[in-house]
């Protein structure tokens, strides 16, 4: 799962947890990272009641009656929002209460006050110079690429990470990779139907260039491969608590590490590449209903923007005609190809233009000098003029002298 402490607790048979994941996992069809989070929790909890012999032993105490649950859960609540906030306080909270609900640990919840969800300001889209400043810290290929794929696609981490090479298609456009999203676990969808999404040509070639590097390295890539795979266990996806890590140390070496006002996360965190990619393809004229499909969004009630799934069904052509509007605002990093082939096709209308009008000023300039030509023919020059002159001098002295 890419997290040392949980990957112990379940090599060392802490039933209390396998049963938490099983439960998870089977009937609730939830995914890793659900497991990672509510054990997050769990591991909070047991680092504030200073029980360090793992997560049975303190279901062993409970059943004892050595720790009450009901106490030092009220009292952990108490001092986890003062380090995090309300939302994850609460998710926290829900780790440890389901934990305890599949172990039959009896807990009085309605004795226990819960922490009011406190809205938070609301978040910002990153620069493009902040992205770029970001991807040049990213030294691993693997980040710059998974970057740039969410950055052009608007998909979730949790989602992105669980795709697999086969999920995308790299040939059926030469120059973006349409991507297939079907429901699964790790896959935040809403509604549980299947969508598709893009990679720009940026995203494109940076992946590629990571799977060479894979490929170099022995590994075989097939359609069952994971795009991103955890580092040890290559049959699995890296984790989303893996790569938070890993996006927080990209952050910190890029000078981007700073907290929201109230310093409980970070300004940067990597869910605001969604809200970057939704404010490109507003930028680029992209119609709502399509980019909100690419996004899972549901679009809000307002009909001029939303289309609900059941016949929302372009074809890709139709999709992919509104996704290339957005590629020339997606190019972070470099100029891809495809980003080049746009900019040659401008410069080459307007290299027309200069020569149209470089044309008509060689034009007007042989008309110029034809006319000087013509004007010189019929133009008396000075030193005619003068002789002229006194020729009519002599001629009038001679006939006053007749």
């Amino acid at each position: 799962m890419g997290v040392g402490w949980l990957e112990n607790w379940l090599e060392n048979s802490e039933q209390s947890i396998k049963r938490m994941q099983m439960r998870i996992k089977g009937r609730k069809k939830g995914s890793d990272s659900t497991v990672q989070l509510y054990a997050f929790g769990v591991r909070d909890y047991l680092q504030f009641i200073d029980l360090k012999d793992g997560p049975d032993k303190a279901v062993q105490s409970m059943r004892e009656g050595k720790i009450d649950p009901t106490l030092t859960i009220d009292d952990w609540i108490d001092n986890l929002l003062q380090r995090v906030s309300s939302g994850t306080a609460r998710k926290y909270i829900g780790g440890v209460k389901r934990w305890l609900q599949v172990n039959k640990i009896p807990v009085e919840w309605d004795d226990i006050e819960m922490p009011v969800y406190e809205s938070v300001e609301e978040d910002r889209a990153p620069t493009t110079e902040e992205l770029r400043t970001i991807l040049t810290y990213a030294y691993q290929l693997r980040d710059k690429a998974i970057i740039l794929c969410a950055t052009s696609s608007g998909l979730r981490i949790g989602t992105l990470l669980s795709l697999t090479y086969g999920d995308c298609n790299f040939t059926f456009f030469d120059e973006i990779v349409v991507v297939t999203v079907e429901p699964a676990p790790g896959r935040k969808i809403r509604g549980k139907k299947a969508f598709i999404t893009f990679f720009s040509p940026e995203a494109r070639e940076t992946f590629l260039a990571y799977k060479t590097q894979r490929e170099k390295r022995g590994e075989k890539m097939t359609a069952e491969s994971f795009l991103f795979p955890a580092t040890t266990e290559k049959t699995k996806p890296m984790s989303t608590a893996t790569f938070r890590v890993q996006w927080l140390r990209i952050l910190k070496r890029a000078g981007l590490a700073q907290k929201s006002e109230g310093g409980k996360w970070h300004e940067l965190h990597f869910h605001v590449l969604r809200k970057w990619f939704e404010t490109r393809c507003k930028i680029a004229g992209v119609k709502p209903s399509f980019y909100q499909h690419w996004m899972t969004h549901k679009g809000g009630k307002d009909p001029e923007t939303y289309l609900d799934a059941s016949y929302f069904k372009p074809l890709f052509d139709e999709h992919a005609a509104e996704y290339r509007k957005v590629i020339p605002h997606l190019a972070i990093k470099t100029v891809s190809e495809t980003t080049m082939k746009l900019l040659q096709n401008s410069l080459k209308e307007r290299d027309q233009s200069v020569e149209a009008l470089r044309a008509r000023i060689e034009e007007l300039e042989k008309k110029n000098v034809e006319l000087k030509q013509r004007l010189n023919g019929t133009m008396l020059t000075s030193d005619q003029v003068n002789q002229l002159l006194k020729r009519i001098e002599k001629l009038e002295q001679a006939q006053k002298q007749t």
